[in-house]
């Protein structure tokens, strides 16, 4: 029989296509992972409860917080300039006023006599630095760092130092003057026994400008290196030296 089915070619191509085939499906098996159909690939129960009881439970992602960017502090204000104060001969009349913004820092005189005129020096927080009230023509001296300066009941005042008295040999009546300008130095007699009279090296008003004061004394000498004389209730001055 075989050397008939031999004999025959189509039944030896048969033979050979069938042995083929049964060594393919052999291969095949053979590859398969054990425990699974080799038809449908499909896990069997057993390996699927391998696969169950080897599966390590995955932590779900924790949210990170992100922290919201420290918002940027706003850019500083710019502090404004203070515009340059009037600075003229015609000066400036009563009230409250800025020093650097509404009056220039310098020696201001009010050329004329004014009853209760009143001014002082404040400082940023408008707080007294000094001041005083009088019925004679007057000067002040206002710093750089003075806050404000207020003036009530006094004439205007004015940058303008020339001189008030008719001649600085006197005679001269009661008021703030600068020596050499409106008094020349020298010994000095008044004619009221109840005078006060003040040397000063400033006019700021400050006590520490202050060289020497009189009270009541008729009778003084200015000097040279002085600054300024001021005197109340002397009535009139005359130069006797």
């Amino acid at each position: 029989m075989f050397q008939r089915i031999l004999a025959n070619a189509q039944w030896r191509t048969r033979g050979v296509l069938l042995i083929v085939g049964v060594v393919f499906v052999f291969a095949i098996a053979a590859l398969l992972p054990r425990g699974q159909d080799s038809t449908s690939g499909s896990p069997t129960p057993s390996s699927t409860a391998r696969s169950s009881a080897s599966a390590v439970p995955t932590a779900s992602p924790t949210a990170v917080a992100v922290a919201s960017p420290t918002p940027e502090p706003p850019a500083a204000t710019a502090v404004p300039t203070p515009r340059p104060a009037p600075v003229t001969a015609q000066g400036f009349g009563n009230g409250t006023r800025a020093v650097g913004v509404d009056v220039a820092p310098g020696t201001y005189r009010n050329r004329t006599a004014s009853a209760g005129c009143s001014w002082a020096r404040l400082n940023a927080q408008g707080q007294l630095i000094t001041g005083r009230t009088t019925n004679d023509a007057d000067i002040v001296t206002i710093v750089p760092t003075d806050g404000f300066f207020r003036s009530t009941n006094c004439a205007n005042w004015s940058l303008d130092l020339a001189r008030v008295t008719n001649t600085p040999q006197g005679p001269l009546f009661d008021g703030t003057f600068l020596v050499g300008t409106d008094i020349l130095p020298g010994v000095w007699r008044a004619t009221n026994a109840g005078c006060t009279w003040w040397r000063l090296s400033e006019f700021t008003g400050d006590a520490s400008t202050i060289i020497q004061v009189g009270a009541p004394n008729t009778t003084v000498t200015i000097s040279g290196s002085d600054r300024g004389f001021r005197s109340i209730n002397c009535t009139l001055w005359q130069k006797v030296g």
